[in-house]
């Protein structure tokens, strides 16, 4: 893999460089999922979001320099979590989501004991439903939208990681011809080079009347 010595300290193709919005528009997506996952207290989705947010600005800054190196792991990174939450979002849609509801029945006191009960029972209710308020909703929207912002990150972490092989693989090239013309006639090197003039009189063909000379 030549490409992974080369692609810290190689500068961004200008493929890449052109596709600067649409890393914009996927930070800006995470922002969202992050804010949604705050209003329902998903702090373990929040984690991961904000680690991929946090991972994304730091191949962004100094125009790039650093994605090279980076933008296979952070497509790995994006696919992974698209498959973690894509799975439970395609068991919603089809089967509803289960809502559990926790009753709490009245303390009793027997001989200074406290003791206290409650029922829990679920059911199943529509993937959204305004009557049930916002933090059931936007928990809702975030179960849709955090996969295919994952996916969309993964696709274009992909579609950056091919500018990038594409750039090393021509910079490869390009070494393997300066090695093979170093190595090519090495004798020829040694040599004195004679000027051009010279070399062009002595390969000038010889012009003019022949004259024959008698003994």
């Amino acid at each position: 893999m030549f490409w992974l010595g080369l692609a810290p300290f190689a500068p961004p193709p200008e493929e890449l460089l052109l596709e600067w919005w649409k890393w914009y528009v996927l930070m800006t997506a995470f922002s969202a999922v992050m804010l949604m996952q705050i209003i329902v207290f998903d702090y373990v989705d929040l984690a991961i979001t904000g680690s991929l947010l946090l991972f994304g600005w730091r191949m962004l800054r100094n125009n790039m320099q650093e994605m090279p190196a980076y933008v296979l792991i952070y497509a790995v990174l994006c696919g992974l979590n698209c498959c973690f939450t894509l799975l439970p979002l395609l068991g919603e849609m089809v089967a509803g989501r289960v809502v559990e509801h926790k009753v709490l029945k009245p303390t009793v006191r027997l001989n200074g004991t406290k003791y206290e009960s409650w029922t829990t029972y679920s059911e199943v209710a529509p993937f959204l439903d305004w009557a049930r308020g916002l933090r059931f909703n936007v928990e809702s929207v975030c179960t849709i939208l955090t996969p295919i912002f994952m996916a969309f990150g993964c696709c274009l972490s992909v579609q950056s990681y091919l500018h990038v092989e594409r750039m090393m693989t021509s910079m490869e090239n390009d070494v393997d011809h300066d090695v093979i013309d170093a190595l090519r006639f090495p004798a020829e090197r040694l040599l004195p080079r004679t000027p051009a003039r010279d070399r062009e009189s002595r390969s000038r063909a010889f012009s003019g009347k022949v004259f024959k000379v008698e003994s």
